[in-house]
């Protein structure tokens, strides 16, 4: 202040200003960071113009308050807004677009509502200068006296307004920038969530992690999905401390104004302030004030809405929506995947039945018993009224009316014979399926009484390969519109149907040919058997399986898994017929399957027993031992069901021993719910295990004495070190010694493992 107390003028040096105004210049191509930036930008502005303060504030030209992002020196004001309304000096600013001072920045009128800041900041003289980029208005910066009232120049605003366009410039730069970082981060982030997504296929658990990626892709105070369904759309997932509705409750749309917006026009919906949308359903207690909604669909078709809440007015943007319907698209994917996985896992869970009912149509060789298992069980998985089974005979054209089921109980037909040009004989004459799924609509059903009262009729024919055997016929009280899963159904009964009827009816005609039967399961049983043994980094393995008649109970078989791993299998199926022999053939089937979906040997083995339980005849069992070993690891998992304990063999001067395992060793099919557990362990280089059944130790000699395992276990003592063919023949004529000319009573199977070192040659 003058002596007078006149505001004192402080105009620039020429030689100064010109100086500072290229050490600013140089400030402003020096930084990259927008708030770093500012900051300097501001302390630089202070030193220039001699003021104790300056400040940065940001505004859309339509925004109704400002933030504050930068400042020097730092008094607090950082994040704070700035009311934009009735404050006529920064409507001015908008249409001038050029700096204006205010003498007495506290109470001059053209402050209007920025006077309380200006108080609180003990803000005496201001200059605003506008930052203006491409004729759009972004913001302003400040000149603030604090200490007395100052006086701008002419030179100094012309300076001012030369330093604006400056930093607007360098404003609009770096924010380009860091929009690109930002895109990059976002891109990055998305990229992530997808990953996170993509390791999950539970349809539960993949909407909690849809809701908690969310939160780490847009600050958002609660999020909530909800899922197309008949009535309206259910919440299925919710995150945050708000909701209105209850998880799984069910809201038709007439109450959701934004949900029924998205469906309609298939497109994201934000609401910047809730309260000022006279659509938006306000609800006690609501803390939500901004809202983005948005569809989640995949190829077009919605399955449901993605809600994300803020409990601030103007939380969300057009930017958030961008990159929020990014997230949602991968989201609508994670759910569409889930929600396949969910369909196959049932699917998969129907195909377990249906191999179940298999297993047990395939292991009974009575007729009768048979056609009408197949009945029971498509009148079951169809949920169908009736099922008839007819017998044809290509030859004579005829048809034998072989069971019926209808509910629980037969069903007398009047009609033995099918109408010569109905359904049935339309099938077997062509082998193909009939489907009707409405009789008054068909031709075959012009006439009424030849539906007997039904509305829907399917005919599948049961054939072997090109020649029908039968036709299955599935009936329904009500039209009946037959889905792709009920036809593959459908085909999977009648192809087992099919099998056992022809397995069936070659018995019935060759039930008195015992050593025919015998060849023909010993045709079967050598099917199975590998034709080689699969070779396996670190392993060298040997096998043989010795039937005692024309068939056997004995098997072992390889299951070679996608992951490299191979699982190894020594079986004995008690009796030897060829129901035996079927036995061992399903047996055989569910362990290789079960081998293929787990690596648990313990699990292999629960699985197979509890597929296997219903189908195993009284009396009779099947003892299993199954072991996984992986390519160039010496880490061997075993479990066993029943099968006697392999022998370890040293190469080194250790003992040999026998390997038990922990926890049951019931044989498969005697109890439905055993759980069988599992050893895991390590095998040296040169290191034998030898697995063999009880047809080795049970070889007897003259005197009936038998080999033992006592002789088991002394005599591979010479055979440490020696190749895995080289231990399996030395056993096996160990046995033949023994016996001394005596044949074997029982099979015998013998398969070594031997680890080898990893530049030790398989060949």
């Amino acid at each position: 202040m003058g002596e007078n107390g006149e505001a004192v003028e402080q105009p620039m040096q020429s030689a100064e200003t010109l100086a500072n105004l290229q050490k600013f210049l140089t400030l402003l191509n020096s930084s990259l960071n927008l708030n770093e930036m500012l900051t300097n930008v501001a302390r630089q502005l202070v030193e220039m113009f001699e003021v104790e303060h300056s400040g940065v504030l940001f505004f859309g030209e339509q925004d109704v308050e400002g933030r504050v992002i930068a400042e020097y020196p730092n008094q607090g004001a950082v994040a704070l807004k700035v009311p934009l309304t009735d404050y006529p000096l920064m409507e001015c600013l908008k249409v001038e677009r050029k700096p204006m001072a205010v003498l007495d920045a506290q109470n001059d009128p053209a402050m209007g509502s920025a006077r309380p800041t200006m108080r609180a900041l003990g803000i005496k003289s201001i200059v605003i200068i506008p930052l203006v980029v491409q004729d759009k208005l972004v913001g302003s910066l400040s000149l603030d006296a604090i200490r007395e009232i100052r006086t701008f120049t002419e030179a100094e605003l012309e300076l001012c307004y030369i330093i604006g366009n400056q930093i607007a410039v360098a404003v609009d730069y770096t924010r380009a920038l860091e929009a690109a970082e930002s895109s990059r981060r976002q891109a990055q982030t998305l990229h992530e969530v997808n990953r996170v997504l993509g390791e999950s296929l539970d349809p539960d658990e993949i909407l909690s992690l849809i809701l908690e990626q969310l939160h780490k892709v847009i600050s958002a105070d609660g999020s909530s999905i909800h899922l197309l369904v008949e009535g309206g759309v259910q919440l299925v997932a919710h995150r945050g401390a708000y909701s209105t509705y209850r998880l799984r409750q069910v809201i038709p749309l007439d109450e959701l104004w934004g949900a029924r917006e998205i469906i309609k026009h298939k497109k994201p919906l934000l609401l910047s302030h809730t309260r000022e949308h006279d659509q938006w359903k306000i609800n006690p207690g609501s803390p939500i004030k901004s809202w983005m909604g948005l569809p989640l669909s995949v190829r077009g078709e919605i399955a449901g809405i993605l809600n994300i809440d803020g409990y601030s007015p103007h939380q969300f943007n057009e930017d958030h929506i961008q990159l929020a319907q990014a997230f949602a698209s991968q989201a609508a994917i994670a759910i569409h995947n889930a929600r396949l996985y969910r369909q196959a896992e049932k699917r998969a869970e129907l195909l377990t039945s249906v191999q179940e009912i298999g297993l047990g149509i395939a292991i009974s060789l009575d007729l009768k018993e048979v056609l009408r298992a197949v009945a029971d069980a498509v009148l079951t998985l169809l949920e169908a009224n009736q099922v008839r089974i007819y017998l044809y005979e290509a030859q004579t054209d005829t048809f034998t009316l072989a069971t019926t089921l209808d509910g629980a109980d037969p069903v007398e037909i009047k009609g033995v014979q099918p109408r010569r040009d109905g359904l049935t004989a339309t099938v077997a004459r062509s082998g193909r399926y009939v489907a009707v799924p409405n009789v008054s609509e068909h031709p075959l059903y012009q006439n009424e009484d030849a539906a007997h009262g039904f509305k829907a009729i399917i005919g599948a024919p049961l054939k072997k390969g090109d020649e029908v055997l039968g036709v299955l016929n599935v009936f329904y009280d009500q039209p009946h519109y037959f889905t792709s899963d009920e036809l593959d159904l459908l085909h999977l009964l009648a192809t087992q149907a099919a099998v056992a009827l022809e397995n069936a009816r070659l018995y019935e005609l060759e039930v008195k040919q015992v050593e025919q039967e015998l060849n023909i399961a010993r045709r079967i049983q050598q099917g199975f058997f590998p034709e080689e043994i699969p070779q396996l980094p670190g392993w060298e393995i040997a096998a043989v399986c010795l039937p005692a008649r024309e068939t056997g109970g004995d098997f072992y078989e390889f299951v070679e898994r996608e992951d490299g791993a191979l699982g190894l299998v020594v079986g004995d199926v008690s009796g030897k017929s060829i129901q035996a022999a079927m036995l061992m053939a399903a047996a055989q089937s569910l362990v290789s399957a079960k081998g293929s979906d787990h690596r648990s040997p313990a699990r292999v083995i629960t699985e197979t027993n509890r597929l296997l339980y219903k189908d195993v005849p009284e009396g009779a069992f099947v003892a299993v031992s199954y072991a996984l070993l992986s390519a160039g690891s010496p880490l061997v998992s075993l479990s066993n069901g029943g099968q006697l304990a392999p022998l370890l063999v040293p190469a080194g001067s250790e003992p040999i021993r026998l390997i038990e395992t922990p926890g049951d060793h019931l044989p498969l099919g005697m109890i439905a719910d055993t759980v069988y557990e599992e050893l895991s362990f390590v095998l040296a280089a040169g290191d034998l295990l030898v697995f063999y059944t009880d047809g080795l130790v049970e070889r007897m000699d003259a005197a009936r004495q038998l080999f033992g395992f006592e002789r088991l276990i002394t005599t591979p003592e010479h055979l440490r070190g020696q190749s895995a063919e080289a231990a399996l023949q030395a056993l096996l004529q160990a046995a033949d010694v023994f016996a001394n000319g005596v044949g074997p009573a029982d099979d015998v199977t013998l398969v070594v493992v031997r680890r080898i070192d990893e530049f030790e040659s398989n060949d």
